[in-house]
């Protein structure tokens, strides 16, 4: 079990992960981090198959981002997950939440790719709960101008602990990390 949550922040894209996995009698710690940071433009969270998340977490695998054309980079970025799961079966789970600068993109199975207009993201088996944390936060705070990384960070955590509350794997301790613009 997963989850994993973007928020916009003023400054760029915090994200927050659960460090634990179910193996279907137990819960344990997870040796390999959910959310990753490629650069301090790019960072990424990863669930479904572990050989999978390797690669994306390998900052070498990447393609390059040049600093002023996001849209050839988000090209880029959409041929190397087609490229990645092309090969693999259709009912093979893996989704992505990829944040560069202050943009967040959700990767679906198959490669899809989505720029996400709203100002956070979650993906998981809690996504519903995080996403509904996330609002209600996002209504309460005025919904209007991006949080601080520090009340992302708030956020983010809130939205966490009301998945560990409705989901029995979902668990503490959390990772984080955040893009900057330059």
């Amino acid at each position: 079990m997963t989850i994993i949550v973007a928020q916009k922040t003023d400054s760029g894209v915090a994200l927050a992960a659960d460090n634990t996995m179910a193996d279907g009698s137990r819960i344990i710690r997870k040796a390999n981090p959910k959310i990753v940071t490629i650069t301090s433009r790019i960072a990424v969270g990863c669930a479904g198959l572990v050989r999978l998340g390797d690669v994306v977490r390998d900052p070498d695998r990447w393609p390059l981002y040049e600093h002023s054309d996001l849209p050839l980079f988000e090209r880029k970025l959409g041929q190397f997950f087609r490229d990645l799961l092309k090969d693999e079966e259709h009912d093979t789970p893996f989704w992505a939440i990829v944040a560069v600068d202050q943009e967040i993109f959700y990767v679906g199975p198959g490669g899809s790719m989505a720029r996400v207009d709203a100002p956070y993201c979650a993906l998981g088996s809690a996504e519903l709960v995080a996403l509904g944390a996330l609002h209600v936060l996002h209504r309460h705070a005025g919904g209007t101008n991006p949080p601080t990384g520090e009340d992302a960070r708030r956020r983010l955590v809130t939205a966490l602990e009301a998945c560990a509350e409705h989901v029995e794997a979902i668990r503490p301790p959390w990772s984080f990390t955040e893009t900057r613009v330059p």
